[in-house]
């Protein structure tokens, strides 16, 4: 009884199999690849790559409302942030407090040099109520050059979006080294 029912089956594969005259597909790749990230700031940039400022458009239109998650590049680097506003505040607080985080690294990399981002500076003092924290993510560490460019990413984030409350991660070159959160100080 087991032979029939074999050879039934094989007969219905047989019929079924494409035969040799019949045109396969070219080979070629999967219709869906995935693709870099780019930086919403220059989208002719990928992501983790040199940002040559210079490719900026000279007056770029602001656009009125922040994607829900945006990569933006820090010009003359490989850092570059994915970042979320969660809010917009009237008033130069948040702004204020990135230009005295961006003005502290640099004065910290001229006077120290570059190096890691102990864990006591990772949370910039409070500056009109608002505070930037930073947190090593992955097993990498935050350097002092890397936070100024995040910081300078995420200025001009906001300069394009409006300033407020925010979290992000920091990626240098192919490498997630931070998180961040710009948030307000309770009772601040």
């Amino acid at each position: 009884m087991r032979i029939p029912s074999l050879s039934f089956i094989a007969a219905i594969s047989l019929a079924t199999s494409p035969t040799p005259t019949a045109s396969a597909p070219a080979p070629g790749p999967p219709p869906l690849l995935p693709r870099s990230q780019v930086c919403a700031n220059s989208p002719s940039t990928v992501a983790g790559t040199l940002f040559d400022r210079r490719t900026l458009p000279h007056n770029p239109a602001p656009a009125p409302r922040a994607p829900t998650l945006t990569v933006w590049c820090a010009p003359g680097s490989r850092t570059y942030i994915s970042v979320t506003l969660t809010a917009q505040v009237a008033g130069p607080a948040v702004e204020n407090l990135l230009n005295s985080a961006y003005q502290f690294s640099q004065s910290y990399i001229e006077l120290m040099g570059d190096g890691v981002v102990p864990a006591a500076g990772m949370g910039h003092i409070p500056v009109d109520g608002y505070r930037l924290t930073f947190a090593n993510a992955n097993n990498h560490q935050l350097t002092w050059g890397v936070y100024g460019a995040a910081v300078v990413a995420l200025t001009s984030f906001m300069q394009t979006y409006g300033f407020g409350p925010a979290v992000f991660s920091v990626v240098d070159g192919a490498n997630q080294v931070a998180t961040g959160v710009v948030a307000a100080v309770l009772g601040g």
